[in-house]
């Protein structure tokens, strides 16, 4: 029989190298993690995409906040992405296409403006093999006229991976979609929420 101490030595190992094992992986935007919906025209005009260039340039460069896997880190570049799934989502709303802009101008071509910014990223890995991030995203919708009617921050609560067989490039990917995902998910909301304002507007 395995005495407890020998078990609970083993259970100190395994956590242990969880902890240390150093890796580094990298991650990019990829439209396929972009949930493929059916657009929901309000205008065949453009829009208009206000990022800043320090949100545009801002990269998840970070080790998990927990002690499992505390010793890998994860490269996500997580203003790209919000660009390019910010942009997707008008897309879907705006016929005329979109317009993108690291200036807080207003743009007589464009009926509306969408200021998408990321207040807050966390990321865990947990025992059992899985993945978990959190994501503030604040966003703000602006009249051709250069008036705010809209702004709320958006809070995604913890939203984990499916598990995985092991920490991996796959499972890294992995984040990185449910990075896209909950952003993505996050703007439906934030569009659902102001749709009635969006409409008085254009």
């Amino acid at each position: 029989m395995i005495s407890r101490t020998a078990n609970a030595m083993k259970f100190v190992m395994v956590v242990t190298y969880l902890a240390i094992a150093g890796c580094s992986y990298q991650t990019a935007y990829n439209p396929t993690y972009v949930p493929d919906e059916d657009p929901q025209f309000l205008s065949h005009q453009q829009a208009l995409l206000w990022i800043s260039n320090e949100q545009a340039n801002y990269v998840y460069d970070e080790n998990p906040s927990t002690f499992v896997g505390s010793g890998t880190s994860l490269s996500i570049p997580v203003g790209v992405i919000l660009s390019n799934v910010a942009a997707e989502v008008l897309r879907d709303r705006f016929s005329g296409g979109v317009r993108l802009t690291n200036k807080q101008t207003p743009d007589s071509r464009c009926c509306l403006t969408l200021a998408p910014s990321i207040r807050l990223m966390d990321y865990e890995q947990h025992l059992g093999y899985t993945a978990s991030i959190e994501l503030e995203l604040h966003v703000e919708f602006i009249d051709k006229s250069g008036h705010s009617f809209f702004t709320h921050t958006y809070t995604s609560g913890v939203v984990e991976t499916p598990k995985y067989a092991k920490w991996s490039q796959d499972s890294a990917d992995a984040v990185s979609a449910l990075v896209h995902r909950t952003i993505y998910e996050l703007l439906e909301t934030a569009f659902d929420d102001a749709q009635q304002l969006i409409i008085q507007r254009l």
